[in-house]
């Protein structure tokens, strides 16, 4: 018996054939015949094969963010099969904000048996009552039918109730894994993942998720002690905790990798298997205030199709500038003129108004990232001054650290006024008493040259 493909996407070797892609692949097998038996007819058979589902998966780096900071958006792709190509879109509110080639990525699922099916799952009761496992009739995130719904009964005070989903075995000191595993619920649900180590120093860590109405992956990392060299197994568990309600949870596919974060989904049926998945990363500073609904929708291609991911609300906060003060001369003196100056970060315009403690003494319009007042109104004491800056659609409101401005009084000084002797001969000195500036002085800007004369004199002979 020979076998042939005659059209199609699809290669054999003997009895083994491998489809290479979505279409309509014909087979044929032929027996040739021999001594005893006449050669049989040709038949054939028709294979029908559909184009592969594909997930994406959409996380933020930093959300909320502010204004001007810079967000990095990575999407996953997940097809499992062969090295998927074309591009994702990043999408605001509709509007494509920026389109990426997609760079092909490669994982291992260390799950042997990974799809939901009701046999390949055990309860585990820790609670007053045993979690109930049963098949779910809704589609699973790939729109097939293989997902399974386990309903949580309220765990009773002081217990929880736990779902056993998948026990990997082997050597895992000093290692990382990173377990993941697709969610959905009828409503808002929380449920807590636990990824545990059996034996060692039974290493586990927890992350505490909101299960959505949309399907979604989510995931928890473990990285295991060096000296754990005794740990057999690993085990991802489902837990209802102490205090929660009831909980239905739609639960899919399952996945163990040997890595600090996930990779794309790999489906296995009775072994562990690579597969192939796509990364698109995509970073911006230029979202404004507000909250964005940001998607990511790969474009597909000839062997996987088209997804788009659960919208993400990207929430961007106004930003906040930095805004300074100096000051001229500080202390200065009564009556002499100060100027003071803002600057204020990211090129901002407006106005900045300068504070004395809460009274208004001016108001300058910012250039070059800067403002001044000068002022010679301050009398002598000490002056809390502030500037402060009203904010725009973008940036909050600010208002600089305080400068103490320490003003002082002028000064009187005391000079002695000394006469020559006369030309007659006669000996004659004068001394006077002068206080300075004991009246008006000449000058603002010079306070301390003041021509005076003194109420009393004193001569002496």
């Amino acid at each position: 018996m020979t076998f042939k493909v005659l059209s199609g996407p699809a290669t054999v070797s003997g009895n083994i054939l491998t489809i290479t892609g979505p279409g309509t692949v014909v087979v044929a097998a032929d027996q040739a015949g021999n001594s005893d038996f006449a050669a049989a007819a040709e038949v054939t058979q028709t294979i029908v094969v559909n184009i592969a589902p594909s997930y994406t998966e959409l996380t933020s780096s930093l959300n909320p963010s502010s204004y001007g900071q810079s967000v990095i958006f990575n999407a996953l792709v997940s097809t499992g099969g062969v090295p998927p190509t074309g591009s994702i879109s990043f999408n605001d509110a509709g509007t494509t904000i920026n389109s990426t080639s997609v760079t092909p990525i490669q994982k291992t699922n260390l799950v042997a048996y990974s799809q939901a099916i009701a046999a390949a799952w055990t309860s585990d009761e820790t609670g007053s009552a045993a979690p109930v496992v049963a098949a779910d009739s809704g589609p699973d995130p790939f729109g097939r039918t293989n997902a399974l719904q386990m309903a949580f009964p309220a765990p009773g005070a002081g217990t929880s109730d736990s779902v056993n989903t998948v026990s990997v075995s082997g050597a895992f000191a000093g290692q990382s894994f990173t377990a993941t595993i697709w969610l959905s619920a009828p409503s808002a649900t929380s449920i807590n993942l636990l990824l545990n180590e059996v034996g060692g120093s039974n290493a586990s860590a927890s992350n505490a998720v909101t299960v959505g109405t949309a399907w979604q992956r989510y995931s928890v990392s473990l990285t295991i002690p060096a000296a754990d060299t005794s740990a057999s197994s690993l085990n991802l568990v489902l837990v209802n905790q102490s205090g929660q309600p009831a909980a239905t949870i739609n639960v899919f596919g399952a996945q163990v990798e040997n890595a600090t974060s996930e990779g794309p989904y790999v489906a296995t049926y009775g072994t562990a298997l690579s597969g192939y998945g796509a990364l698109a990363s995509f970073a911006t500073s230029t979202l404004t205030p507000g909250s964005h609904p940001i998607n990511a929708a790969y474009v597909g291609d000839s062997n996987d199709a088209a997804s788009t991911s659960v919208t993400l609300t990207q929430v961007v906060n106004d930003a906040t500038p930095i805004l300074s003060m100096v000051s001229s001369a500080n202390p200065s003196v009564d009556g002499a003129q100060v100027t003071f100056t803002a600057t204020i970060s990211n090129g901002l315009t407006g106005a900045v108004t300068f504070y004395d403690g809460s009274t208004v003494i001016g108001t300058s319009a910012l250039s070059g990232g800067s403002a001044t007042l000068t002022t010679s109104a301050l009398t002598a004491g000490s002056h809390a001054i502030t500037a402060a800056w009203a904010g725009n659609a973008d940036y909050n409101p600010i208002t600089s650290a305080t400068v103490t401005q320490v003003v002082s009084q002028v000064m009187p000084t005391l000079a002695w006024q000394h006469h020559h002797p006369s030309p007659t001969g006669r000996r004659s000195v004068r001394r006077n008493w002068m206080p300075r500036p004991a009246c008006q002085a000449t000058s603002l800007t010079r306070p301390l040259l003041a021509r005076c004369r003194s109420p009393e004199r004193k001569r002496f002979r």
